[in-house]
């Protein structure tokens, strides 16, 4: 992919209540979830998923800038996040991501949703994170080659 001229603000991502805290969700039946015990994110997770959409924007060093608020961009990226937990029925990791690139008028240019799974390696909270880790990490790749030529 070519570098591109362009700069872009991510906003901080929105999430439901069950998502929008430091804590790890688990689905353990249909329409049900729980928090994973004695594990938590360093950070409440739309937090950390801003910083990883920067983080991955800046590694693949195709934009001239990405940043927070504040930066004088071209595009903003919102972001909300759907799923990011853990099905242990399925034993599986979902994380899903609507994303959506606005003009600087607030039209959007450009929208998707990406989604992805991994497996677990059991019910320990270090491979349910790993799992997490893992489909987030795919998530992530996908929206930067989408939107990256789009800013």
């Amino acid at each position: 992919m070519r570098r591109s001229h362009g700069q872009l603000v991510v906003f901080e991502p929105t999430a439901s209540l069950p998502l929008g805290s430091q804590r790890v969700v688990v689905r353990t039946h249909p329409g049900t979830i729980a928090y994973l015990h004695d594990a938590q994110w360093a950070a409440d997770l739309p937090r950390l998923v801003q910083d990883r959409l920067i983080g991955g924007f800046e590694t693949a060093h195709i934009l001239r800038a990405v940043g927070r608020p504040g930066l004088l961009a071209d595009r903003g990226l919102n972001t909300d996040i759907r799923h990011f937990e853990v099905d242990v029925t399925r034993g599986q990791a979902i994380v899903e991501i609507y994303a959506r690139l606005v003009a600087g008028d607030g039209r959007v240019v450009a929208a998707k949703l990406f989604s992805a799974t991994a497996p677990t390696a059991g019910d320990r909270p270090a491979a349910i994170t790993a799992a997490l880790s893992q489909a987030f990490a795919k998530v992530l790749h996908d929206l930067v080659i989408w939107a990256a030529p789009r800013v």
